[in-house]
C-alpha cells in the first residue's frame, strides 16, 4: 500500500467520530490531516442543576506522511506535536484526560528508530490528576514492509493499520 492510500483510509476512519481537517502546517511542519475529538459525560438527579458529576475527554490527532523516517524527523514531529497539543489543553476540575496523538506514515523507517519509538513517553498530571492528565500517543507505519511501531500509550493505535480494520 502506498502512503497516499494509507492516508485516505485513515481519513475515512477518523472522519466518523472526529472533526478532520487536511493540509495543516504547524511550525513549518506539514501534516496531511488533523483530527479533534471532544466528549463530555454527566450524571444528575431529576434535574440538570442537581449534577452529581461531569467530565470531559479530548483527543488531538496529527497525521503526517514522510518518505524516510529518521531520528531527526521523528524528534521534529514529536516536539512540534507536543508543543502544539499542550497549548490546546485546558485543565479544570471537569477535565479527565487529553490524548495528544501523532501518526506517521513513512515509506521507510530507520531500523534503529523502532526501539526509540517504543520507549517514547510523555505524561503530565494537572493538580495531582484532580484536573486531569495528558498522554502522548504515537504510532508509525512503514509502507514498504507493513510494519507498525508505537509507544506504550499508543499500543491500541496499531489496529488502525490492521488489514481487517481498514475501511
Amino acid at each position: 500500500m502506498t502512503s497516499e492510500e494509507v492516508l485516505n483510509k485513515l481519513q475515512k476512519q477518523y472522519c466518523v467520530y472526529y472533526d478532520v481537517r487536511s493540509g495543516i502546517e504547524h511550525k513549518s511542519m506539514p501534516f496531511a490531516l488533523e483530527a479533534d475529538f471532544h466528549s463530555s459525560s454527566e450524571k444528575y438527579v431529576l434535574v440538570k442543576s442537581a449534577q452529581l458529576w461531569r467530565y470531559e475527554n479530548h483527543e488531538y490527532v496529527y497525521i503526517a506522511a514522510v518518505s524516510d523516517l529518521n531520528q531527526e524527523n521523528f524528534i521534529k514531529y514529536k516536539d512540534t506535536v507536543l508543543c502544539e497539543g499542550l497549548t490546546r489543553v485546558k485543565p479544570h476540575k471537569e477535565h479527565m484526560y487529553t490524548h495528544i496523538t501523532l501518526v506517521l506514515v513513512a515509506d521507510n523507517i530507520e531500523p534503529a528508530l523502532f526501539k526509540m519509538i517504543s520507549k517514547t513517553h510523555f505524561h503530565k498530571d494537572f493538580k495531582c490528576s484532580f484536573h486531569g492528565w495528558v498522554d502522548f500517543r504515537f504510532v508509525a507505519y512503514e509502507c514498504s514492509s507493513g510494519s507498525v511501531v508505537s509507544n506504550r500509550q499508543g499500543g491500541n493505535l496499531k489496529r488502525l493499520f490492521d488489514d481487517n480494520e481498514m475501511i
